[in-house]
């Protein structure tokens, strides 16, 4: 996954993340696995980094994703793409040339095993985009990935007062459980100020406190080149078990995409 920095459930009842000023409570997990829903089993237990590739990282990999409205579904023609290493949030050395998606929306990129980043899209008519990437391990399609018509947003942001700020940036985050599935009762937080949202009922809520069942939440309005988001599965009896952060570019008046799940979880 790309810049991650992956903690899997911890051996202790009472911790400090990341510097985010807060205590997370989480059951010991020598045995404290029957307290958990069979989707973050994964939890239970120390996690581990990525899998390291085999053979030589250099070996070609083609990606191919496409895009679509978010709100009508329908495809994105015309946009620009080109891929970016994570470590370059500024995209000054793009990773071979930009592209272009075609009448369905699609792009296709060669790239390599072992890249770790994310692709930049710009169009006409939509927020422009940061897109993260699973780590590319070998020919991969991905996911369908839905971007965000401006006028649509602005129109939500005047109907339901949400307060959006067009000239900051924004994080959206796919939550997975353990078996790649969409991750819900998941709290998020970050290192930067902003405004928390979760998707619920096909709509940003800013009030609820945890992701619904599409496990997709994040943060608007952020003043900052990156941000840190730490999730924590909530359990029923109140129990937090924290499953991971990961780290991310943002740019003022683009929105970011990315994952975050357990170490254990299966991506995308």
């Amino acid at each position: 996954m790309v810049a991650s920095e992956w903690r899997g459930a911890l051996r202790s009842c009472r911790v400090a993340l990341f510097g985010l000023g807060s205590s997370l409570g989480c059951s010991s997990l020598a045995g404290g696995g029957d307290s958990l829903e069979p989707a973050w089993r994964c939890l239970d237990g120390v996690a581990e980094g990525a899998a390291p590739l085999p053979g030589a990282v250099t070996q070609p990999a083609r990606v191919e994703i496409a895009f679509r409205d978010l709100f009508q579904a329908t495809p994105l023609p015309e946009l620009d793409v080109r891929a970016c290493l994570a470590v370059d949030s500024a995209c000054a050395s793009p990773v071979g040339a930009s592209v272009r998606s075609d009448a369905s929306g699609s792009v296709q990129l060669a790239l390599y095993r072992g890249f770790e980043g994310y692709l930049e899209v710009r169009g006409e008519g939509i927020i422009s985009a940061l897109v993260y990437l699973p780590r590319v391990s070998s020919d991969e399609v991905f996911p369908t990935m839905g971007l965000v018509p401006e006028a649509n947003l602005r129109t939500f942001n005047t109907n339901f007062g949400a307060g959006i700020d067009f000239e900051a940036g924004h994080l959206v985050l796919r939550i997975k459980d353990c078996d790649g599935l969409p991750g819900a009762n998941v709290a998020l937080e970050t290192d930067v100020p902003s405004r928390r949202f979760y998707m619920i009922g096909g709509l940003p809520e800013f009030t609820t406190e945890r992701s619904g069942p599409v496990g997709v939440g994040g943060f608007v309005n952020i003043d900052a080149a990156g941000a840190r988001v730490v999730g924590s599965f909530l359990g029923d009896d109140g129990t937090a078990w924290p499953i991971g952060s990961v780290t991310y570019a943002v740019r003022p008046g683009w929105a970011t995409f990315g994952d975050l799940g357990p170490a254990g979880s299966l991506l995308p």
